[in-house]
């Protein structure tokens, strides 16, 4: 009797195995120069089944950008970190310069320490590999870079420039989302015309040991991180934007309130999850509006320096979230055309249990229409 040969089926096996890895395995390599392209910008706002956090924008000209934003921010609002990495000219978003449109960006601040500290640098060279909805991205001889799982259930900001080494790491514990919609094939990016925006991480816990000049600055708090992307530059688009995301109590909330440059049309989105579970994702969702003597809405450029702001979230229950976003400090800008800020947060649902909770956020707002 002749004995059953399993070699064609082990091999089968093997092939199958070598192909699900290879599929698992699977990458996009971009790599970007130190100037801006020449030609016409394509920007991609409507989404694929994959590619989450990947670049948006091919090839990026002197008016277009393309940016990861990952930040951390203490529960007490004494601690706080900003990463960004830029693919950008000064013509695009005028709030960078430098010789390449390669810059990142770091700020750190610690109430306990008195310290304020940002550096930046100029990469000639950035990689960014996409594998599943994750990233990993490095500004070549910066010191700066970021990694991602598949999932972009983590990331890991590493940074060694002169004066500030460490690392920044998130786990994230909120799904990511559109300006209207949960992640996903087919969805609109569009923020606002021209503007993109893809939420990878609302929330998650953020790990920040750093060591800034001598000062070791280390904390756990409420993590972030986000990208944005446009065609066309930044001031030419928007007349007033205000962001911001936080926890207040059980909820994690992410809000954007817009106006466009040209028709003074608002775009707004609000984003709450409790738990994990998603209470509201959708577009006009979110209202914003400033709070302080000598401000107005719509904003300009002149007024003073909000002192807070009201934010009203539309849940899909039907009850509204309502909160007050205290200003805490300054941690980029200061100026009418453009601050960031620690903030805390106080308020609950309109209509519930009358239960109000407190809480922690970074906020932002840019006013270009004077």
């Amino acid at each position: 009797m002749k004995r059953p040969t399993f070699l064609p089926l082990l091999s089968a096996i093997f092939l199958l195995v070598g192909l699900v890895a290879s599929k698992a395995a699977q990458s996009i390599v971009d790599v970007f120069g130190p100037d801006a392209a020449n030609g016409t910008s394509v920007a991609q706002f409507i989404s694929s089944a994959s590619g989450f956090n990947s670049p948006k924008v091919h090839p990026v000209n002197s008016t277009s950008f393309d940016w990861w934003y990952f930040d951390a921010v203490s529960e007490d609002q004494q601690y706080s970190i900003v990463v960004i990495f830029f693919i950008s000219s000064y013509r695009a978003f005028p709030f960078i310069s430098g010789s390449t449109i390669l810059p990142t960006i770091i700020t750190i601040s610690s109430s306990e320490d008195d310290l304020l500290t940002g550096a930046e640098a100029f990469a000639e060279e950035a990689t960014i590999v996409t594998t599943g909805d994750g990233a990993t991205g490095l500004w070549k001889d910066t010191g700066f870079s970021f990694a991602g799982t598949e999932d972009m259930s983590s990331y890991t900001i590493s940074v060694n420039a002169s004066g500030i080494q460490g690392t920044f790491t998130m786990d994230t514990i909120s799904p990511p989302h559109y300006p209207c919609a949960l992640a996903g094939a087919n969805e609109s990016m569009l923020l606002m015309p021209h503007i993109g925006w893809a939420n990878s991480i609302p929330d998650s816990i953020g790990k920040v040991d750093f060591n800034v000049n001598g000062t070791d600055v280390n904390f756990t708090g409420v993590g972030y991180h986000d990208k944005n992307w446009a065609d066309k530059p930044m001031n030419d688009t928007v007349a007033s934007w205000y962001w911001g995301h936080g926890r207040l109590g059980p909820y994690t909330v992410v809000w954007f309130d817009a106006l466009s440059l040209n028709n003074a049309a608002e775009y707004a989105s609000g984003y709450v999850t409790q738990n994990s579970s998603v209470l509201t994702n959708g577009c006009l969702a979110a209202s914003v509006r400033p709070l302080g003597s000598n401000t107005s809405y719509p904003p300009t450029a002149s007024n003073d320096l909000p002192t807070g702001f009201n934010v009203s979230i539309s849940l899909d229950s039907g009850d509204t979230l309502v909160f007050q976003v205290e200003l805490v400090s300054v941690i980029a800008g200061g100026t009418g055309i453009y601050s960031r800020w620690v903030a805390a947060l106080t308020g609950g649902l309109v209509g519930g249990s009358g239960e109000s909770w407190n809480g922690t956020a970074v906020t932002e707002q840019f006013v270009f229409d004077d």
